[in-house]
């Protein structure tokens, strides 16, 4: 941040997806702004695939891990999870495919990376709730399709919460059209 201090050693690094939201006296003190856009659907394939194997996929994988192998193994740093060497998890295999990963990436346009791991997490909780441990094509695409409609109503909400600016109204004459 510009001029805010003395020398310092400390670099202060601000992130937001709504940069909008900012105090202009914030964001007039930031010496260098770097635009990351919202993920393409190339890379939102990518991460959707990322963050099912980080969090979907590994749950299934330490499931078939007995319980004293699973004390010596590398993951035994991840939070315990309800699933049990007699009690596996079931992903089946047409869960997250090519196919399913290409319409997915496609329907998440405007999705953020943290969107879409939020995704992933909910499939997770899904497993970890389950009575069944399995994961069906048809369970992935109800969370998804609920993970988008739940991301155009945010939209839609924060369409709907924007003021109305309209750069045609003088507010000093009181003259022009103040409604857009």
């Amino acid at each position: 941040l510009y001029n805010t201090g003395g020398d310092s050693d400390v670099l202060l690094v601000l992130a937001t997806n709504r940069a909008e939201d900012l105090d202009a006296a914030i964001l007039d003190r930031c010496d260098v702004n770097i635009y990351f856009p919202l993920p393409d659907e190339n890379c939102r394939r990518c991460l959707l695939l990322q963050y099912f194997r980080a969090h979907v996929q590994t749950l299934a994988d330490i499931s078939r891990i007995s319980k004293s192998d699973r004390i010596f193994s590398m993951r035994a740093f991840i939070p315990k999870q309800n699933t049990t060497h007699d009690n596996p998890v079931i992903i089946d295999k047409d869960v997250m495919d090519e196919s399913q990963l290409d319409e997915a990436a496609r329907i998440t346009e405007g999705f953020s990376g943290r969107e879409i791991a939020k995704m992933m997490l909910s499939m997770q909780s899904f497993l970890n709730s389950s009575l069944s441990k399995k994961l069906t094509r048809a369970d992935a695409w109800s969370i998804i399709n609920e993970k988008v409609e739940e991301h155009n109503e945010k939209q839609r909400m924060l369409e709907v919460s924007k003021p109305a600016h309209n750069l045609n109204y003088d507010y000093d004459s009181g003259e022009g059209d103040e409604d857009s």
